[in-house]
Order: structure tokens, then C-alpha cells, then sequence
């Protein structure tokens, strides 16, 4: 089954995301008004493994929030439909807590992520092998948020509203995700981060304070930093470092979280696909999609480095994937190119090394 959000008032866009869901193999789908979308969501029994949602309408952001934070519909994947793929569509949507970006006149990509999901169940669950998470952060929704994120992962997410809960609340906990704006003071919130635990701390910040922040995260070693409202999935990568520190120490060149729009197409071809970087490297980058090609395929890898004013075309090929369809590991799903510059255009090499360059200062301590 396959759930269709989109306005009655435009029944072009519609039409084209219901043909796309039946197109993907799903056997019944479910056309449904934003204005009485959550309540049918959370009566569906069970719930759908994909929701195709108008990502224009003023309800879009309040739906995925209410999804992400009712336990039944934690897993369900939500695509996106937008009228014009760009980068600021992905981050925002992202930012809600979907799945996938998709434009709503790409019927073939719609259908491409209805037919990676036929089987999917949202209602099976992770183990639990990674240990008890805590998340302290003053906003409810996106406590909940984190805590999917951290549960798909294998987490045990547990919960706090304020800094005075933190010292009893982290005992015994493998990983602390803590949201800068618990406390305005960073000396105070210093002060209650050492007494809590010497557990693996994941800072989350405004813009404002990351700087002061990832000072302060090298004072209590075991540290990082991110941004308070990206991508909650991006505190996956957070949590990876943390946990593969040594294995960061031996990598040929630093993974750096980045998220920006790129496209690839198989080599060859003419058609692109879309996507959002979840981290990049000098000669690597890792891409946000529930439709993922297939390990050891050739591609042209397009997108814009770091500070240039155009976009670079490189060969690359996929090294591996994460199916849109596994839980449990501390990566979203996606897939993972190596870029061979060797074999790209000249001019477009240098400017790719030359925008891992800046990117790398820019995101410097």
C-alpha cells in the first residue's frame, strides 16, 4: 500500500503521484486531503510503508512531525514531492524528518521508490545493541525526532527537558545528545556535562554558538558539535565519529558532514537523479536517496564545491550502498561513490580539490 498527501485543488499533480505509486507495484493507494491526512494515518492499520507527500502545502512540515512522533509511524518513509528540485527543497524537507526529495512532474522517480518499499514493514523494530541514548533538548518534537533517529540506529533513547536533569538522567548511557540551547551559559552547561559522565557527547547548536561550542567540545574530549536544525539523520554521522575515532585517524582524508544538492546519472545515460550529500572527501561522498544504485556502477557525479560558482562533472563509482529498506546501522540509507579524478575532466578535478580545501577550513575547529 501507498499513501498519497496532495491538495484536491491541483488534480494534475495528483494524478501524477497516484500513477506513480501504482506504477511502483503498490496494490492499493490511499488518496488523502492534508487537512484529514493525520488522522487517517494514525487509524491505518497497518501503517504504510510509504507516504508520497505535496511537500507545498502549509500542513507539510506539522504532518511529518506528527508521523515522526507517533511510535506506530516512526519507520513509515516519507518522499517529498516538490515542484522544482533544489537545494534548499532538500534541506528544508530534510529538516522535517523526511525520507526523500522527489519533483512532483518526475513520475519515474516517485514510482522508482514506491517499487524499493513494496516490502518494506514500518512496524518491525531494531535490536537494541548499541545501548541506552539520552537526548536532552527543550523542544518536545524534536526530542522525539533525535530519539527515532537514534532507535532506528540500535539506541535505547531515553529523554530529558532541561540541564538540571542531566547529571542523574546520563548515568549508564553509551551516548549523550545534548542541545546547546538547554543552556545559554556554556560554562554552566560545561560545568553539568562533566558531572553527568566521561559518555561520548554529541553538541547540538545555533549557528551563533557552534565556534564557541567546538571549543568547548575540545576541552571535554569524547566531543563533537553539529547544527541544532539539520537533518536530524545527520546525528548518525555525529554518533559514527564519535564511535570510530581511531578509524578516522587512518583515513587518507577527513570526512567532513556536508549537505548539498548533487546529481548522477549512470554513465551514459542523460537522464539525472537527484540527491543531498551527507558527507564528503577529498576523492569520496556519501549521498542521501531511498533509491540508491547499485554497488560498482560507473556514474557521472555532479555538484557544486565548496565556494565555486558552477558546478563539476567527475566519473565516479559506487563502492556501496544502504538499501532504503535496513535499519539499524549509523549511516541513512543512500549510497557511497569514490570519485576518480584521474579520470575527470582536468579543470573540474582542480576545482573539486580546491573546494574540499575550503570546506575543510571552513569546518575547522
Amino acid at each position: 500500500m501507498a499513501v498519497v498527501v496532495a491538495d484536491p485543488l491541483d488534480p494534475e499533480r495528483l494524478e501524477r503521484m497516484r500513477r506513480a505509486a501504482r506504477r511502483g507495484g503498490a496494490r492499493h493507494v490511499v488518496l488523502l486531503d492534508p487537512s484529514d491526512a493525520w488522522e487517517a494515518l494514525r487509524a491505518a492499520d497497518p501503517p504504510p510503508p510509504l507516504v508520497l507527500l505535496d511537500a507545498t502545502g502549509s500542513e507539510a512540515e506539522r504532518l511529518v512531525q506528527a508521523i515522526r512522533g507517533e511510535a506506530r509511524l516512526f519507520w513509515v518513509r516519507i518522499v517529498a514531492v516538490v515542484p522544482s528540485v533544489s537545494e534548499d527543497a532538500f534541506r528544508e524537507a530534510f529538516g522535517w524528518g523526511v525520507d526523500d526529495v522527489v519533483s512532483d512532474t518526475d513520475v519515474e522517480a516517485m514510482a522508482t521508490r514506491a517499487r524499493r518499499l513494496a516490502d518494506f514493514d514500518p512496524t518491525s523494530r531494531v535490536p537494541l545493541t548499541r545501548g541506552r541514548a539520552l537526548v536532552a533538548h527543550p523542544d518536545e518534537g524534536r526530542r522525539r525526532l533525535l530519539g527515532r533517529v537514534l532507535r532506528g540506529a540500535g539506541f535505547d533513547p531515553s529523554f530529558a527537558a532541561d540541564a538540571q536533569e542531566l547529571p542523574a538522567a546520563a548515568r549508564d548511557a553509551s551516548l549523550l545528545v545534548i542541545g546547546a540551547s538547554l543552556d545559554a551559559n556554556s560554562d554552566l552547561l560545561l560545568k553539568r556535562l562533566r558531572e553527568a559522565s566521561e559518555t561520548p557527547i554529541v553538541l547540538l547548536a545555533g549557528a551563533s554558538r557552534v565556534r564557541e561550542l567546538r571549543a568547548l567540545a575540545a576541552r571535554l574530549g569524547q566531543a563533537v558539535v553539529g547544527a541544532e536544525l539539520a537533518p536530524p539523520d545527520e546525528l548518525l554521522f555525529l554518533a559514527n565519529e564519535l564511535s570510530c575515532a581511531a578509524q578516522a585517524e587512518q583515513r587518507s582524508s577527513r570526512r567532513i558532514l556536508h549537505a548539498a544538492l548533487c546529481s548522477y546519472r549512470p554513465a551514459g545515460s542523460m537522464l539525472p537523479r537527484f540527491g543531498l550529500t551527507y558527507n564528503v572527501a577529498a576523492e569520496g561522498v556519501f549521498v542521501r536517496t531511498l533509491d540508491p544504485p547499485a554497488a560498482g556502477d560507473a556514474l557521472w557525479f555532479e555538484m557544486r564545491p565548496w565556494g565555486a560558482d558552477r558546478a563539476v562533472h567527475l566519473r565516479a563509482r559506487v563502492v556501496w550502498t544502504q538499501p532504503p529498506d535496513r535499519r539499524g546501522a549509523l549511516t541513512p540509507p543512500g549510497f557511497a561513490v569514490a570519485l576518480d579524478l584521474d579520470a575527470s575532466a582536468r579543470d573540474d578535478a582542480t576545482r573539486w580539490r580546491a573546494g574540499y580545501a575550503a570546506l575543510l577550513d571552513a569546518t575547522a575547529a
